[in-house]
């Protein structure tokens, strides 16, 4: 393939990724929104390594 052939598929290409990213970009704002307005906790918070869980058993 020749040259410009080569730049215009890139451009394509880098085109498309773009377009992507911002699809994903755009829709984890939106996610954040509905979490916000909806007074969510949020995601749950990780167990420190080495802490013990609590479990039904030992309450």
């Amino acid at each position: 393939m020749n040259t410009p052939g080569l730049f215009v598929v890139g451009a394509v290409v880098m085109l498309i990724v773009g377009a992507a990213i911002a699809l994903l970009l755009y829709g984890a704002v939106l996610d954040g929104r509905d979490e916000r307005r909806e007074g969510g906790a949020g995601p749950p918070h990780p167990v420190p390594v080495g802490a013990v869980a609590a479990t039904e058993r030992d309450i």
